[in-house]
């Protein structure tokens, strides 16, 4: 909410002034101009040329040259001499010359105007993208805390074990100091240090369990003839054939046999997609990866990024792909 409330305060302004914008160029919308295209300095033809008329006639010329000049004032003053002029010689030409004027007056103040409107554009367009900078930096901030929560939740189990050990190792230290400088009755202390310890053992005796357990895992993995073949085929530049790959995704499969399914509940991979995820959980590198798939190494990094910013959001890294997968098989 409180994001919102940002880009609000810069968007109103920008709506404000394009308002103003709108209304400030209401006036050429609603009062447009007369159209006098026609009797625009061309000489009168209801009365004969004579030396008024000429004179008139050249005071609109005049006009007309200083205009094409810039210089208005000039052209004014040309035009209001034949605007008077004009008075003793009938209300057509009055008319006309009145309706110069106007045009000209309307052309002085377009100027100011469009400095006024360029102005408003200028400042719109700056709120405009300092809004989407805002917008960014919150979307960005918004996906590197998507992105740590996930990776708090896909730390592996060896990862959370050895947290837990530090933690109970600092405890003791902490229980051991406050004993030394302790004098008299000690003996709570001294069971909140053995408590401590059985946990720390404990967590130990477990996460020995499981080292037992993984690399007897990966022992199935890699005494296997499936395996064997993969790694034979690094060392010919070769890559996995159908029958191959089929032979070792049934083993992968037959070892890991919940693996598949949470990479599928989280991630519909493609075929090749799927083949990378195996080949990386069984700790081949990513040239290897590249070398049995087969794929580029351009790829490889491609599909990674894919799968982990489809899970985690766009903040993860392809990097944090491998640690999600090795999440799936513990």
């Amino acid at each position: 909410m409180i994001h919102k409330m940002r880009i609000l305060t810069i968007l109103c302004p920008s709506l404000l002034l394009i308002a103003a914008m709108g209304g400030g160029c209401g006036r050429y919308v609603d009062t447009p101009a007369p159209d006098d295209s026609t009797a625009v300095f061309t000489p009168a033809l209801d009365v004969e040329p004579d030396d008024t008329t000429k004179l008139i006639a050249s005071l609109r010329e005049a006009a007309y040259l200083s205009r094409e000049k810039g210089s208005m004032d000039t052209a004014f003053v040309c035009l209001d001499s034949a605007l008077q002029m004009s008075v003793s010689s009938g209300k057509f030409r009055a008319r006309r010359e009145a309706l110069t004027i106007e045009n000209l007056r309307r052309e002085g103040s377009l100027g100011r105007d469009f400095i006024f409107l360029l102005t408003v554009l200028v400042v719109a367009a700056f709120a405009a993208v300092a809004s989407l900078i805002e917008f960014i930096r919150i979307k960005n901030a918004d996906n590197k805390k998507r992105a740590a929560r996930f990776l708090s939740q896909i730390r592996t189990g060896e990862q959370q074990l050895v947290e837990m050990e530090q933690h109970h190792q600092m405890e003791i230290r902490i229980l051991e100091g406050k004993l030394a400088l302790m004098e008299g009755d000690n003996s709570q202390l001294r069971q909140d240090i053995a408590d401590e310890q059985a946990k720390l053992q404990l967590l130990q005796e477990y996460r020995k369990e499981r080292e037992n357990k993984r690399d007897s895992k990966q022992r199935l993995i890699r005494e296997s003839e499936p395996y064997r073949r993969a790694c034979a085929l690094i060392e010919q530049g070769r890559s996995l054939n159908d029958a191959d790959w089929e032979a070792l995704r049934t083993k992968v499969e037959e070892v890991y046999p919940a693996f598949r399914e949470a990479l599928y509940a989280d991630y519909k991979p493609s075929p090749l997609e799927y083949r990378v995820c195996v080949l990386i959980i069984l700790g081949f590198k990513l040239v290897e990866v590249g070398a049995l798939a087969p794929t580029s190494k351009q790829n490889i990094t491609s599909i990674r990024k894919r799968i982990i910013q489809h899970i985690g959001g766009p903040a993860m890294r392809p990097a944090d792909c491998d640690t999600y997968l090795m999440s799936l098989i513990e």
